[in-house]
């Protein structure tokens, strides 16, 4: 208190999402007259507009077009809004417009006005765009979920430490893709905590939204189920390589091709794949059309003399074995291989993921991926527990 009135700190922020209450902060040096302000849409780079301005938002639970102060030279002027419409209904039709865009954020801006004064109002362009001190813009995201956006560094951090909390993972409650023979150095965080290591948390989150967009990952669900399995995949975020000395029999290609990255990819075949599909070669084509049965690459290099004639050949092989670290060692092969295998080579996965996130659906999305149903009862939980984070069920606007 100063003075017998409150004094408030408000925090700086350049950003907020479509439900969440902000502070609108004016400041205004003027002795009389009224300030207005109205949330306005900016079109940017977007050929056409998609609101109809203004945008309405709630002052408590009033729904209103703009905010008005009168001027008395108070210097600061502020007022509490939620960022949406008062009906459900509504705010679906506003998300849906943001979800036109190719760019769903930073189109929507504080348009302000003063009117009934003899003071002289300065704006910074003709648009009377509200900006900060420094002349920069505030976003506003068109998504109160994960659907059509980026997931970010704070989100990361909260994800991780939530699962690990479930998990009673208290022993390693800080590791993050430590552990294993081979790894990604970059990303390895072995002393401090997560919450202090936001540098190497932000190439992970950034190498895995980036991967989102490229394979289409692009909703809550497919986000959820992605994240989910990759959890169980990678032992809790700590490892991209399975790091086997020696490997059950039914591992084709043996301890050279076992599991790596964020989905582990197991079996010479798929490695074998997802070279191809990187640098745009048949060498997959040629396996599957001289291979006998279901032998591995190596056996069909060994046994079969026109898949050798045909590029498969030894010496190859033998370079696949070296290739395949890229997938434990490289951050972007670690994320790409997971994207490619559990989209384009696994087609059937997408839709799995599309059908839900009851505990039916994670079996369809395991089977899809996995081919059996392998540490269910884990994939389960890590699922359910990060659809809790995500407040997949109040928060998400395509469930």
């Amino acid at each position: 208190m100063k003075d017998g009135k409150p004094v408030f700190n408000y925090e700086k922020i350049d950003k907020a999402i479509i439900k969440k209450k902000v502070w609108v902060v004016a400041e205004c040096q003027g002795a009389s007259g009224k300030l207005s302000v109205e949330i306005h849409e900016n079109k940017g780079t977007n050929p056409e507009n998609v609101y109809d301005n203004p945008v309405k938002f709630l002052d408590g639970e009033t729904e209103k077009s703009n905010i008005e102060f009168s001027i008395n030279e108070t210097l600061v002027y502020a007022k509490e809004i939620t960022l949406r419409p008062k009906s459900d209904q509504d705010l679906k039709k506003l998300i849906e417009k943001f979800n036109k865009r190719e760019n769903v954020n930073a189109f929507l801006y504080f348009k302000a006005e003063v009117k009934d004064t003899q003071d002289k109002a300065i704006f910074p362009d003709d648009t009377h765009e509200f900006l900060n001190k420094e002349n920069e813009r505030f976003e506003i995201s068109g998504t109160p979920c994960y659907c059509n956006r980026d997931i970010t560094v704070d989100e990361m951090i909260e994800l991780i430490y939530h699962l690990r909390d479930k998990q009673n993972y208290k022993s390693k409650r800080d590791a993050f893709f430590d552990g294993g023979k081979e790894k990604i150095i970059a990303i390895g965080i072995t002393s401090g905590k997560i919450s202090e290591n936001r540098d190497k948390i932000k190439l992970f989150t950034d190498e895995m939204n980036a991967m989102f967009k490229k394979f289409s990952i692009k909703t809550c669900r497919r986000k959820i189920h992605f994240l989910g399995q990759m959890y169980l995949e990678t032992i809790s975020f700590t490892y991209t390589y399975e790091s086997r000395d020696s490997v059950p029999d039914n591992y084709k290609g043996g301890v050279p091709f076992q599991g790596r990255g964020m989905k582990q990819i197991t079996h010479d075949y798929n490695y074998l794949a997802y070279y191809d599909y990187v640098n745009k070669t048949t060498h997959y084509d040629t396996y599957i059309k001289y291979r006998s049965g279901y032998e591995s690459v190596g056996e069909c290099v060994k046994n079969r003399p026109k898949a050798r004639e045909n590029g498969l050949t030894e010496t190859f092989y033998e370079e696949l074995k070296t290739y395949a670290k890229n997938i434990s060692e490289n951050l972007f092969h670690a994320f790409n291989s997971a994207g490619w295998f559990s989209t384009i080579h696994k087609t059937d996965t997408i839709a799995a993921m599309d059908n839900g996130l009851a505990d039916s659906d994670v079996e369809k999305v395991t089977q899809a991926i996995n081919g059996g149903q392998t540490n269910i009862t884990e994939r389960k939980n890590y699922t359910k527990w990060t659809k809790e984070l995500f407040k997949y069920d109040t928060e998400c606007v395509n469930k």
